[in-house]
């Protein structure tokens, strides 16, 4: 319940906003290079509330975030472009190979990515 949480509600909902405009938005997700180290200076924050927010918004933590992101474009791309190379899918998703995009996908419960092509 709320007793586990550190950060009261308007602070959460503050970082919660600025996080979703960096994923939504920005596509921050797309960069390979992305660390939790690059997250909490770009939002001004510590590990605690980043982690924080990061669970209350339905995450298991930050690399299941970005990678469910992640998930979600190169989908897009299969199904928009499916001529396009895996690998190509891959890197343009964010992802530093066509063997890290397979993992994040089966680690998102999902069938592989040959699977989303129409």
């Amino acid at each position: 319940g709320k007793a586990k949480w550190r950060m009261s509600e308007s602070r959460h909902t503050a970082l919660r906003d600025r996080l979703m405009e960096l994923l939504d938005n920005k596509q921050i997700y797309l960069t390979p290079q992305l660390s939790l180290d690059h997250l909490l200076k770009e939002l001004s924050t510590n590990r605690n509330y980043l982690g924080e927010t990061i669970a209350r918004s339905g995450f298991k933590s930050f690399y299941d975030m970005v990678n469910s992101y992640r998930v979600k474009y190169a989908i897009n791309l299969i199904k928009t472009e499916p001529e396009a190379k895996m690998i190509d899918i891959a890197f343009r998703s964010g992802f530093a190979s066509a063997v890290s995009m397979n993992k994040a996908f089966t680690q998102q419960g999902l069938s592989t990515p040959s699977k989303y092509r129409c």
